[in-house]
C-alpha cells in the first residue's frame, strides 16, 4: 500500500486502519493486542500486533509438515472456499475496493464468502497482488491459472509485485512452493522474507521504483515459460525463466535470467549490485532442508 503519510494514530485492528488503507494512506500505528504467533516466517517474540491486522474470522488450526501452527483463515461460501494468509497481507485493499459486500474490515468475521457468487468472488481474489488471498472452487469451477506471462512490477518505496507461473526455490535450488501471485520484500526489513510484510514504511525505505541499468539475459526459445525465483543465501532473488520487469514509470525490461536486490542498498535498483555483501545482509530465508 503506497501513499502519503497521514497524521494521527490508529490501531492495526481498528476500523480506522482499514479506512486509511482504502484511501491509499499509510496510517501511523499504535501497538495492538499482543497475540503471540508461530508458523512459517515467524520469529521468536513475534506478535500479531506487529505483523498484520487482526481481522477476526473463522481461524483454521492448520499445521505445516513439522506440526507448527500456521496463521491461516478459511471462509466457505456457495461453491468456493477463500483462504486468507494474514502474514502476506500488506493492505493493498484490492479486495475491499472490488467486493465490499464480501470483504468488510469493520465486520467480524471480515470475509463473508456467501455474499457473492463463486465466480465473482474468485475474480476479485485474483486481484490480490500479494497472494494473501487465494481460493478453491468446491463446485467444479476452474482453479486459478497463472497469468499468460510472468510479470514483475516495482512499486515506488515498496515491494516487488510478481504474477505468473512462479516457483520459489531455496538457496540449494530445492522447491519451496509454487504460486501465482506474491509481493517480495525489497527493503531488507521484512520479518517474513522473502515476502513483504509492510515494514518498508517503518524502516523508511525510499526508491523511485524506476529501472536501473538492466542486468538481464535476453530470452531464447529454450527458456522455460515458468519463472523460478531462487533465494540466494543472504543475497538477491535470482530469476530463471521468462519474465517482464516493469518500473514505476512504465519502462520495461524483458529477460530470462537476472538478480534483483532485496537488501535495500543496491545503487542500481531493482537489480543487485553486490552491496548485500558489504552491508552484511542476512535474509534468514525459509528452506526445505
Amino acid at each position: 500500500m503506497e501513499g502519503e503519510a497521514t497524521s494521527g494514530t490508529v490501531r492495526r485492528n481498528s476500523p480506522g486502519f482499514a479506512e486509511e488503507a482504502v484511501r491509499g494512506h499509510r496510517p501511523t500505528l499504535s501497538p495492538g493486542p499482543e497475540i503471540m504467533i508461530s508458523g512459517p516466517g515467524a520469529r521468536a517474540g513475534d506478535s500479531l500486533s506487529d505483523r498484520s491486522p487482526r481481522h477476526v474470522g473463522a481461524e483454521e488450526t492448520n499445521t505445516d509438515d513439522e506440526g507448527t501452527m500456521a496463521r491461516i483463515r478459511q471462509y466457505d461460501g456457495d461453491g468456493i472456499r477463500v483462504t486468507y494468509d494474514a502474514e502476506r497481507c500488506i493492505h493493498a485493499a484490492e479486495c475491499v475496493h472490488g467486493l465490499p459486500s464480501v470483504f468488510d474490515p469493520d465486520r467480524k468475521p471480515w470475509i463473508d464468502a456467501e455474499a457473492a457468487p463463486a465466480g465473482v468472488l474468485a475474480a476479485v481474489v485474483r486481484q490480490c497482488p500479494t497472494g494473501a488471498l487465494t481460493y478453491e472452487r468446491l463446485d467444479g469451477g476452474p482453479a486459478e491459472a497463472p497469468t499468460p506471462a510472468n510479470e514483475l512490477r516495482v512499486l515506488p518505496d515498496g515491494p516487488l509485485y510478481a504474477a505468473g507461473d512462479l516457483v520459489i526455490l531455496d538457496a540449494e535450488r530445492r522447491e519451496i512452493k509454487c504460486i501465482t501471485r506474491a509481493a517480495f520484500c525489497r527493503c531488507g526489513g521484512s520479518k517474513n522474507k522473502p515476502f513483504c510484510d509492510g515494514r518498508h514504511t517503518d524502516v523508511g525505505f525510499e526508491d523511485s521504483g524506476t529501472l536501473g541499468a538492466p542486468k538481464v539475459r535476453p530470452v531464447s526459445e529454450e527458456d522455460s515459460p515458468n519463472l523460478s525465483i531462487r533465494l540466494r543465501e543472504d543475497g538477491p532473488l535470482v530469476l530463471d525463466g521468462r519474465f517482464r520487469l516493469v518500473g514505476s514509470d512504465g519502462s520495461e525490461a524483458a529477460g530470462a535470467s537476472g538478480a534483483l536486490c532485496r537488501c535495500g542498498a543496491s545503487k542500481n535498483k531493482p537489480f543487485c549490485d553486490g552491496t548485500h555483501r558489504e552491508i552484511g545482509f542476512e535474509a534468514d530465508d525459509p528452506t526445505t532442508g
